[in-house]
Formats: C-alpha cells, structure tokens, sequence
C-alpha cells in the first residue's frame, strides 16, 4: 500500500485534518470515533456554495450544491483506509451521510467541513 502523505481522522460528527490539502494527497483515513461507523464524501463546492446549503440540501432530499468526486466508505471505529486525491485547485466539503440511530444523517449533526486544494 502507498505510504500516505497526510492523515484524516473520523470523530464523532467531526473530522480532524488540514484545512489545506495538495491535490494529488494520498490520505490514511481513520475512523476514531467511539460507537458508529462514519464515511468520508469529498465534493467540489459549486462556485458561491458553503457546506450550509450542502446540510440543507441532504435535509430536504434536493441535489447537494456540490460535485462528489470520491471518497471512502462507511468504516467502522478503529478502521482505516486510504484515499489517492486528484484534485484541481479550488474549494471542496467533505461529510459524512450516515444516519445515526435517531435516522439523522451525520453531516446534519456537524459531520462537514470544507477544505481547499491548493
């Protein structure tokens, strides 16, 4: 396996990572989280998007004002895996839409963040 350049952490409802990632990163993705699985989207924002309307829109059920692009599927506490980016320089979001127990998507309860690749 290629040796990762830069790690992503999965909490719960969190990611710990650089808010800066080149855009050919190999990133160790792992799951850090205490009880649930969690995933890892990664999608290029629309010009003028926030990670806001992304929530919004998997509330509603409409088309996320992003492009998916990739990333990893849902692992399980104590997993990890790796993601090859090829990005081109501009303003991602990443998050996670698991649904919890109570059916809320993990995004909904903060599980987003937005990233840009230099």
């Amino acid at each position: 396996m290629p040796e990762a350049a830069h790690s992503v952490e999965l909490i719960d409802y969190g990611f710990d990572l650089s808010e800066e990632l080149p855009g050919d990163a190999i990133l160790q993705v792992t799951n850090n989280a205490t009880m649930e699985p969690h995933e890892m989207i990664v999608a290029r924002l629309d010009e003028g998007a926030s990670d806001e309307q992304v929530v919004d829109a998997i509330e509603r059920s409409d088309p996320v004002p992003a492009v998916p692009l990739g990333g990893v599927q849902a692992i399980l506490p104590g997993r990890s895996q790796h993601l090859q980016l090829d990005l081109t320089p501009g303003n991602y979001v990443i998050w996670c839409q698991v649904p919890s127990p109570d059916g809320t998507a993990h995004a909904a309860k903060g599980m987003i963040r937005t990233v840009t690749v230099g």
